[in-house]
């Protein structure tokens, strides 16, 4: 079971207002809201207007079915536990599915959940099999629906996702099909049903159409109490933190959200911070730029340390990074870090950290206030431990903040380009100028398979990895 990192998950849908809701009652009408149950740990967001054209897409691919007159209305995205990435598709008020990126396929797939399921049948989807009455206790029992009990299939191909529909084509579960639709005479073989749970029927017709930025206006006043009570509490600790400590003030910089929303509730709490980025000569010339940016817009000082070898050549001595062997974070994060500090502050530094809970299961018992032991000088506080990805952006929005364009490509985080603890997709997703030359350097010591699957991130190989053969350069 995934872990729950800040106790129960709270996501309510207001359905005369048709919006997610993070409290009891919509800010807008008073009315009290639906439960969304979601899979932990919950660190669900707005989807942007690309994600949402990207999951149409796969679902009218998959399934035949042009939802574009859906593309305006609000969709939540939940990552959830997989080989790769995968979130809750959450829409309407439920979660809808599921959308996974399949390595092995090296293509996305949508899971639907029953009741989405049956929209995309009453909409006209030709991949459904209708079940035998008398078939569908068993089914629902041993999550299999054989060939004998099949009375009417739609049009799918083997390896596809199918609806399950009873007679009177309700749909009773979504699985993989092991036969074509046309096959009749196997009998040892069929669909394989994950029974899926059957929420409240999805009325798809919107009171009317939203832009994407109507939509984060009103979601932003339906939650404005509760974004009100979350920024005052943060800037209560952000100067609680400053009394209690007698150090000057810096902020770390990374060009991404939670940094930013640290840096906002800095300057909210009247304090204008140093700077503080490491380049790790890794990161996307995106994520550069906004740095940068970000500490002109804002008038502050920005004290920048680049790592002190060359990325290549550590490569050559070290051998790839990988996520259970993370030599990059110290060589290239970690330690120009302490360099910056001992040069600039010699007598310790107060540094806020948009380091969220949500995150890992190691940030999530790191506390609110602590001391790396790797950076001795550097107190590390952070504002935004107990928020939520939800409440990041929906602060951002509300200052009406210029984001890194990488995160409207889809990306969850804006790290180095080749980090290990990426998903493979990051790397379909947008691929960085030197990819291709690291590709070149992993060829060395892991066949074209294995650089496919995204298996140099691991030593030690995972449980779904194939049995192949990896040659690891050993570590000095």
């Amino acid at each position: 079971m995934p872990e729950v990192r800040l106790g129960k998950i709270f996501l309510g849908w207001c359905s005369n207002c048709d919006l997610p809701v993070l409290s009891k009652r919509c800010g807008i009408c008073d009315n009290e809201v639906s439960e969304i149950e979601i899979t932990p740990p919950g660190d669900f967001r707005m989807a942007f207007p690309k994600e949402i054209e990207r999951i149409e897409s796969v679902i009218k691919k998959q399934f035949g079915i042009d939802l574009i007159k859906l593309r305006l209305s609000i969709v939540l995205l939940n990552k959830i536990p997989d080989i790769d990435r995968m979130h809750e598709v959450i829409w309407k008020g439920q979660v809808a599915g599921a959308l996974r990126y399949d390595i092995f396929s090296k293509r996305e797939i949508f899971l639907p959940r029953v009741s989405f399921g049956q929209l995309l049948l009453d909409l006209g989807t030709r991949k459904y099999a209708i079940a035998d009455d008398g078939a569908i206790e068993s089914i629902l029992k041993s999550s299999n629906l054989m060939v004998p009990g099949i009375v009417e299939t739609g049009e799918f191909s083997k390896g596809e996702e199918v609806l399950v529909a009873d007679r009177s084509r309700n749909v009773i579960a979504a699985g993989n099909s092991r036969i074509d639709s046309d096959t009749s005479e196997e009998r040892g073989i069929g669909i394989k049903i994950r029974v899926r749970k059957r929420e409240k029927k999805i009325d798809y017709k919107s009171k009317r159409e939203r832009s994407f930025g109507e939509s984060v206006d009103l979601i932003l006043e339906a939650n404005r109490a509760h974004m009100d009570k979350k920024v005052k509490k943060s800037i209560g600790f952000i100067k609680k933190t400053i009394e209690g400590h007698k150090k000057p003030v810096a902020c770390s910089l990374s060009g991404g959200k939670d940094s930013l929303t640290t840096l906002l509730l800095l300057l909210d709490a009247g304090k204008k911070p140093i700077g503080l980025f490491v380049n790790t000569g890794l990161e996307f010339d995106e994520t550069v730029e906004e740095v940068h940016k970000i500490a002109e817009r804002f008038g502050i000082e920005l004290i920048e340390k680049k790592a002190r070898t060359d990325f290549w050549d550590d490569l050559e001595a070290f051998g790839n990074p990988s996520r259970d062997y993370r030599w990059c974070c110290k060589a290239r994060k970690l330690g120009p870090m302490a360099d910056l500090i001992e040069e600039n502050f010699p007598d310790g530094v107060l540094t806020f950290i948009g380091q969220r809970r949500y995150e890992s299961s190691n940030r999530a018992g790191h506390g609110s206030v602590w001391i790396n032991p790797w950076i001795r000088k550097q107190i590390g506080a952070s504002p935004i431990q107990n928020w939520n990805s939800m409440e990041v952006w929906l602060y951002l929005f509300s200052k009406s903040e210029h984001i890194n364009p990488l995160y409207e490509r889809g990306f969850e985080r804006v790290g180095c380009w080749l980090c290990p603890a990426s998903d493979l997709y990051d790397f379909i997703l947008y691929k960085h100028g030197d990819y291709d030359r690291y590709v070149e350097f992993l060829k060395r010591y892991y066949t074209d398979e294995a650089i496919e699957l995204g298996l140099w991130r691991f030593r030690k190989l995972p449980k779904w990895a194939p049995d192949i053969q990896v040659k690891v350069k050993k570590t000095l």
